[in-house]
């Protein structure tokens, strides 16, 4: 979607979308930041309030921090919707095998990727979605857990 007049240009995919708010973005609440940038993917308030009260949108310099539909997010930080949802891998060795993508940045809680030309988001086996979960599986049995808590997430 186009920024407001001022605004970094947002980045929008499929999958994950970001803005680094710009002084107008400020002055709006984070439901009508969402709107204004993203008028495609969240059309109206209640769509923007679910989004928000769902735990999909953070601030990058703070992702595990509730983040509330009515505050405002200072001029600088970059907020950053996440996808909603993917089919389940069945394992992880099938997981495993559906390879990597580039990570951009990440926290404990975000994991924010570049997705390759020609990847689905969410729709099917080899989709983005599922590679990101199976990297985050992967990670997890690194860290010695088990399988079993690698699929509960």
């Amino acid at each position: 979607g186009a920024a407001a007049a001022g605004a970094h240009a947002p980045s929008t995919s499929a999958t994950c979308c970001a803005v680094r708010v710009c002084e107008r973005l400020g002055a709006l609440t984070v439901s009508e930041l969402l709107v204004r940038v993203w008028p495609a993917l969240i059309p109206t308030q209640s769509v923007a309030k679910r989004t928000v009260r769902h735990g999909l949108v953070c601030v990058a310099s703070r992702p595990k921090a509730p983040l509330n539909w009515r505050e405002r997010v200072a001029v600088g930080e970059r907020v950053v919707v996440r996808p909603l949802g993917a089919q389940r891998v069945v394992s992880v060795e099938d997981a495993a095998a559906l390879g990597a993508v580039p990570v951009l940045w990440e926290s404990d809680t975000w994991l924010c990727v570049l997705k390759p030309p020609g990847m689905p988001p969410r729709a099917g086996r080899r989709c983005l979605a599922n590679v990101v979960r199976g990297m985050q599986s992967l990670r997890r049995l690194a860290r010695g857990e088990s399988a079993h808590e690698s699929r509960r997430r």
